[in-house]
């Protein structure tokens, strides 16, 4: 298809509106589709597969003549055209802007936001130079000077003697309590080491009737000390012979243990399993 001539690119750009008032004039999509300027997108969809339907060359009838078929096409192709551009909204509004849609067509129109960030990334590229020529000029008053280098040196030692004075106290003070926690300790151990039974005995017996000032007294310690210590020894020595009348059938032998311990279904099978057995049923008669 061949659409009317269109004004040249360079006439394009220096038109603040790029437009082709002849193939406006002659030619409206809107009016190629049979829509309104205000139909939606669902209308023009539609509009364009009832037309295309009837001008589809599968669809046409094969005894036209090559002329009329070759209209039908280039009624299609004007068909589609105008749906391509009127399909999608952004085409839409640069068509119902002024713009010419063979320009549309081809994405040759830009945006005012897009030329000005051309623009913009123009200027910054041409000033490259100049802008690294600031960067250099404040990397060495800033960074790369000898003087600062040396305040920097100066600032991280400074830095350095109070992390390492900080830290040797820190480990000062833990030095000093694991010490004190370890003589505490062994003075503890002491103490607990040179206390008498008897002694001890005997406070227990005189706190209990209130007798704080002779705690300390050695003629009353030793009193009651050896008559409470020989009572309570007698005691527990007694209790220990019970145990022994009420347990006579204790089992201390390893041997027993082990026996008693072996399952029901255990049958003897070597000679010192035999042996085990008959030892064991002979200490179990005597008793």
């Amino acid at each position: 298809m061949k659409f009317p001539q269109t004004i040249s690119l360079s006439k394009v750009f220096a038109s603040r509106n790029i437009t082709t008032s002849m193939y406006l004039r002659r030619e409206n999509l809107y009016k190629i589709l049979g829509i309104s300027k205000k139909s939606s997108e669902r209308d023009i969809k539609n509009a364009y597969f009832k037309k295309a339907k009837l001008l589809h060359p599968d669809s046409l009838d094969h005894s036209l003549s090559d002329s009329e078929k070759e209209k039908k096409h280039e009624e299609f192709m004007k068909i589609k055209f105008a749906y391509d551009i009127l399909k999608k909204p952004h085409t839409k509004k640069l068509y119902d802007n002024g713009h010419d849609p063979n320009l549309i067509s081809q994405n040759r129109i830009f945006s005012r936001n897009a030329y000005k960030s051309s623009k913009s990334r123009q200027a910054f590229y041409e000033n490259y130079h100049y802008n690294t020529n600031d960067w250099s000029a404040f990397y060495s008053e800033n960074i790369n000077s000898n003087k600062n280098t040396e305040e920097i040196k100066k600032r991280d030692a400074e830095q350095w003697r109070r992390i390492l004075i900080f830290t040797s106290i820190g480990a000062l003070f833990v030095f000093i309590y694991d010490i004190g926690y370890y003589f505490l300790q062994v003075s503890k151990e002491n103490k607990i080491r040179n206390l008498s039974k008897k002694d001890e005995i005997a406070r227990s017996y005189i706190r209990q009737f209130g007798k704080m000032d002779k705690l300390n007294d050695r003629e009353e310690l030793d009193k009651y000390g050896k008559v409470f210590s020989e009572d309570i020894e007698e005691v527990y020595r007694q209790r220990m012979e019970e145990g022994r009348i009420i347990n006579d059938k204790e089992i201390r032998e390893e041997s027993r243990w082990f026996e008693v311990l072996k399952p029901t279904s255990w049958v003897p099978r070597t000679a010192k399993d035999k042996r085990e057995i008959e030892n064991f049923r002979k200490n179990d008669e005597s008793y």
